[in-house]
């Protein structure tokens, strides 16, 4: 893992008042703590590796194999509109804070994240589905302060390709209706913000919903955020 490739977006929630912001040293530090007394599976997902301190969960074990086995497409054909979007990427905007938006709405965003994460008590390991992740920095705020393993999928190229270079995660460019080659009962977390609008009618919506809640295990979450893009399109 080249570290040095990687970036991530500086913000701070305290800004937006956010009801659960803290500061980054606070949030690494409650990482760490939650590390030291949680058992998981390394990130090489090698279900051959053993914890040190307590035997591995099975079915945990094969969710992370699943999740390692996942390729991205070779070909999809995106149904979302996403000419804006592909321009924004082409201008790198995923270098700047504001990513694929209108405007910098990083502190918000990350605000949502810490949100979710702590509301939905993501554990390190723990792996996460980011519907629409556009330029990835959903998934590296949750590595970096919670250290969740993460699929990213988005419809634009420029965003998903800059992403797997240098976000955390693991980041596909797909066709969000078609979900097959996502395997069924593995994520701990599924979310997503600001994307499923895109799909167009409410019955499409609902029917990726349900897609996406299949892909979770037993007793997992869900989140899905922003979906009336006609009410809120002006932050877009």
């Amino acid at each position: 893992l080249a570290l040095w490739d990687k970036w991530v977006p500086v913000a701070d929630p305290a800004a937006v008042a956010c009801g659960v912001a803290k500061p980054d040293r606070q949030l690494l530090a409650m990482c760490r703590a939650r590390k030291s007394t949680w058992v998981y599976e390394p990130s090489t997902f090698s279900v051959s590796q053993q914890p040190v301190r307590d035997k591995p969960n099975l079915a945990r074990q094969q969710r992370r194999q699943r999740f390692a086995d996942v390729r991205c497409p070779e070909t999809q054909t995106s149904h979302a509109v996403i000419g804006k979007y592909a321009t924004r990427a082409a201008q790198e905007g995923c270098w700047r804070k504001r990513g694929m938006w209108r405007q910098d709405l990083s502190a918000e965003h990350k605000c949502i994240v810490l949100t979710v994460a702590q509301r939905f008590n993501f554990r390190p390991g723990d792996l996460v589905l980011d519907w629409g992740s556009g330029c990835g920095h959903a998934l590296t705020w949750a590595k970096m302060f919670f250290d969740v393993d993460g699929l990213g999928l988005d419809a634009v190229e420029g965003a998903s390709a800059w992403a797997q270079r240098h976000a955390f995660g693991k980041f596909c460019t797909a066709d969000g209706a078609n979900l097959t080659w996502v395997p069924n009962d593995t994520f701990d977390h599924v979310i997503s913000y600001a994307a499923l609008y895109h799909l167009g009618s409410e019955f499409e919506q609902c029917r990726v919903g349900r897609e996406l809640i299949r892909k979770l295990r037993v007793g997992g979450h869900a989140f899905f955020g922003w979906n009336r893009g006609d009410e809120m399109n002006a932050w877009g």
